[in-house]
């Protein structure tokens, strides 16, 4: 996985949380590597997509539509549900 891009959003990026002496930050993830057949689960506190620069407002239910973008030029399209940070 080396990217996102989403209509709704300028830019998305791929992020790590990490926590380290009680503090927790978060870094970009220029590539992510998958051996075939492995996966990775993005959820708070670990691996997320930071969507950037929103274009319109968003509401909660809304669709969110997502490209991920891999190495070997393949795409695959997702669609999130915009929900409150509270619901996680």
């Amino acid at each position: 996985l080396v990217g996102a891009e989403s209509p709704a959003f300028e830019q998305v990026t791929v992020h790590q949380s990490i926590q380290k002496n009680g503090m927790t930050s978060m870094k970009p993830v220029p590539q992510l590597e998958l051996a075939p057949g492995e996966t990775v689960e993005f959820a708070p506190g670990g691996y997320h997509l930071m969507l950037m620069a929103r274009k319109n407002p968003i509401v909660f239910g809304d669709e969110v539509p997502v490209t991920l973008l891999f190495e070997d030029g393949k795409r695959l399209s997702v669609v999130f549900e915009a929900v409150s940070p509270t619901a996680l």
